[in-house]
């Protein structure tokens, strides 16, 4: 487990961003939320998504030059197809964003969320760019909200 100074914990409809001091990103209680990961491979941008994406994803987007992103969807544990494929093609409308092009990749939370721990989370380390196991009871227990509200 990875030292929990170096996460960078993002609540529900709310963005993390990778940095030198934080470069774990990653979310909990993922059941019926999905997260997005946007990245230009040098910055990457987390969001835990209960309600709106297109906002999220808007503010994400910004932070990057034109270009290429790569962008990785998780849905939560309980996928909503309907809403995952609105999701891509909301992505993939080049009116929405004229100037990027997504390299778009679906995630299987089961691949890599830990059952050891009781909420639906998952980690990315953007140094190794792996999925990784983080002790969130803890971290959550530490007084830290979060952007839980």
């Amino acid at each position: 487990m990875p030292d929990n100074n170096l996460v960078n914990l993002v609540g529900k409809d709310t963005i993390a961003i990778s940095s030198k001091e934080k470069p774990i990103i990653g979310t909990y209680a993922l059941a019926s939320c999905m997260a997005i990961i946007i990245t230009d491979h040098k910055t990457y941008a987390l969001a835990h998504i209960l309600n709106d994406y297109e906002s999220l994803i808007y503010e994400m987007v910004n932070l990057f030059e034109k270009g290429n992103l790569s962008v990785m969807i998780i849905p939560g544990f309980y996928k909503d197809y309907e809403r995952i494929t609105k999701l891509i093609a909301f992505l993939n409308d080049h009116q929405n964003f004229l100037y990027y092009d997504f390299n778009i990749e679906l995630k299987d939370l089961k691949e890599f969320i830990n059952p050891e721990f009781s909420s639906i989370e998952f980690a990315f380390d953007t140094r190794t760019q792996k999925f990784i196991n983080v002790d969130y009871d803890t971290l959550l227990k530490e007084g830290n909200d979060y952007g839980r509200n």
